[in-house]
């Protein structure tokens, strides 16, 4: 996986100034060339873990089979939405399920 192109103040701004209502995500996508779904996965990971979760990741991390069957079931039970359902369980990148 790449490294981002977004530094972690920069999601900030973009989350700031989408939650004091100046832009929609799909316009502040258009604007700085990234998807309305990137950023909406931001927010979800924000408003689930915090600051902490916009930072980019320096380690690979490995979640054992038992996570990944309770987040699949969770999801399926549908209360949350997909992403909402991994940033709950701390995940922060959905691929991880599929492996």
């Amino acid at each position: 996986m790449g490294r981002s192109k977004r530094t972690y103040e920069w999601r900030l701004t973009v989350l700031d100034l989408i939650s004091k209502g100046h832009y929609s995500m799909k316009d502040l996508g258009k604007q700085f060339e990234v998807s309305a779904t990137t950023i909406e996965r931001w927010k979800i990971k924000y408003e689930t873990l915090g600051q902490v979760s916009l930072r980019e990741a320096t380690l690979c991390i490995r979640y054992h089979k038992e996570l990944k069957s309770a987040v699949i079931e969770e999801y399926i039970a549908g209360e949350l939405s997909f992403m909402q359902t991994i940033s709950k369980y701390g995940i922060t990148i959905e691929s991880v399920l599929i492996k």
